[in-house]
């Protein structure tokens, strides 16, 4: 999901552009937003990783991006769109580092052979 999203928001460019009256300054805004939110926030999540392990972090930042990419279709404004892409983008660090916590907590014989 945390790919996916990280890919939905190109693909979604050449509908926002007309709707929104954007420049193609303003689109890539949309991306650099996601993107700088999922970098700034990698160091502070993995920090939070580290000292409290939470397997509902994983669910959760699933939900967070469905929902911010689904509300870029509905939300009026570019600063809405670009607000929840930011919330969108919070998603991505969080389930990366919660993947190897995952596999510590799936059972060694119920793995598939590697």
């Amino acid at each position: 999901m945390a790919d996916m999203t990280q890919g939905a928001l190109p693909v979604l460019l050449p509908f926002l552009i007309p709707v929104h009256h954007l420049s193609y300054a303003a689109a890539a805004g949309i991306v650099f937003a996601a993107t700088i939110v999922s970098s700034v926030v990698q160091p502070i999540f993995g920090h939070v990783a580290d000292r409290l392990s939470k397997p509902w972090f994983i669910p959760a930042g699933v939900l967070l991006a469905g929902l911010g990419v689904g509300a870029i279709g509905i939300v009026p404004s570019y600063h809405l769109i670009l607000l929840v892409v930011a919330v969108s983008g919070l998603e991505w660090p969080r389930t990366i580092l919660k993947a190897p916590v995952l596999q510590i907590m799936w059972p060694q014989k119920t793995r598939p052979p590697q």
